[in-house]
Parts: C-alpha cells; sequence; structure tokens
C-alpha cells in the first residue's frame, strides 16, 4: 500500500523504463559490434581474428561495474557524455562480446566438412565462409541469442551500482524511504520475471509465425 500511496510506483515505473530503453540500444548495437568484429576474422588478414580474440577476452575479463568505472572516469574524462550514452555503450561492449562467441561456437559446431567441400569445387575461403557457412551459422545461434539477450535485461540491474537509475536502485530507494524491504524488491522480482516472459513470448511468436 506504501508503493501505492506515496506514488512509489512511479519511480518502479521509472526503472522498468530505464531498464527497457537501455536493453533495447545495448541488444541492437551489441548485435551490430559484435557481428562486425567476428567478420573480421574472415577478411583474410590474420590481425582480423586477433581483434575480436582480445576484445571477448578483455570484456569477459573485466567486472561490469570496472567497465562502467574505465568508460565514466578514464575514458570519457574530458568529454560531457550523458550518463544514458555510457551505459548503454556498457552493456553493447558486453552483449557484443556474447555475439562473438555464440558465432563462433556455432562455427565450432558445423565441423570442416562443408568449407572443404565447396574449396573443392573452387570456392575461396572467403566466398565458402559467407555465402555456405555464415546463414547457418546465424540461424543455428539465435536461439542462445535471444535466451543471452533476455539474461542481458536482468544484468542491467548492475547499472544501478553506478548510475543509480535502474529498476533495482530506484527499488532500494523506495525502500529507505519507506523502511519496507519486502514489498519493493518483490515488486521488482515480479516486473523482471514479467519482462523476462514477455521477451520469450515475443520470440516464441515470432519464430511460430
Amino acid at each position: 500500500m506504501n508503493i501505492i500511496k506515496e506514488i512509489s510506483w512511479q519511480l518502479l515505473l521509472q526503472g522498468f523504463g530505464f531498464t527497457i530503453w537501455i536493453s533495447a540500444w545495448a541488444g541492437i548495437l551489441g548485435i551490430a559490434l559484435g557481428f562486425g568484429l567476428y567478420l573480421l576474422c574472415h577478411t583474410g588478414k590474420w590481425i582480423g581474428c586477433l581483434v575480436p580474440s582480445l576484445f571477448v577476452r578483455l570484456v569477459k575479463g573485466t567486472p561490469i561495474p570496472i567497465l562502467f568505472m574505465l568508460l565514466l572516469y578514464i575514458l570519457l574524462e574530458d568529454e560531457k557524455f550523458p550518463v544514458m550514452m555510457v551505459t548503454i555503450a556498457v552493456f553493447s561492449i558486453y552483449f557484443a562480446a556474447d555475439v562473438i562467441m555464440l558465432l563462433q561456437e556455432g562455427l565450432d559446431a558445423m565441423g570442416r566438412g562443408q568449407e572443404e567441400a565447396a574449396m573443392a569445387l573452387g570456392y575461396t575461403r572467403q566466398k565458402t565462409f559467407f555465402k555456405i557457412l555464415l546463414p547457418q551459422i546465424v540461424e543455428q545461434v539465435l536461439p542462445a541469442l535471444k535466451q543471452e539477450y533476455i539474461s542481458l535485461i536482468r544484468l542491467i540491474s548492475v547499472a544501478g551500482v553506478v548510475v543509480g537509475q535502474d529498476l533495482t536502485k530506484l527499488a532500494d530507494k523506495i525502500r529507505s524511504h519507506a523502511g519496507e524491504a519486502i514489498y519493493p524488491f518483490l515488486a521488482v522480482l515480479v516486473i523482471y520475471y514479467l519482462a523476462s516472459w514477455m521477451m520469450t513470448f515475443l520470440f516464441s511468436f515470432k519464430k511460430s509465425a
């Protein structure tokens, strides 16, 4: 009742909107960045494989709060970037690493049979990849990519540690104001569950359609 009477539900709604906004842009930019870096491996230049490999190792080996700090206080120290942009950048980078890993796993799972057969027919390595392997890889990794994106929505709660605008952080503000911890975080639990369920439903609906 305190959440309703004191209009705390508006804070929860604001935090939910922040979470969805960040996850939407992080998903779009993360896929574009990850896909672009992954394609560097198949340009025929050895450094093309080194860049995405180092990118994945650095990103996955760095905790998200530390990545926030690096972008906020080191890389962007002299620029006046909005916190929202920094947050989108952090989760785009993190999701891009997931995209690269999934695409590489998809290629590894296919084996070398089709590549060897195509090259025996006169295809170059690059043409074999882009014309034959890549469409199959994308189709194969889509289910796992959808699950990673749903996980990304929940992972954005980490943003509250730094920026203080996500759903979890605003629920903590309600807790400190109302003196009640159970119901604000229970509301957050329900909201995250509904958001994950909705995304799963939308992905499943699109697939069946």
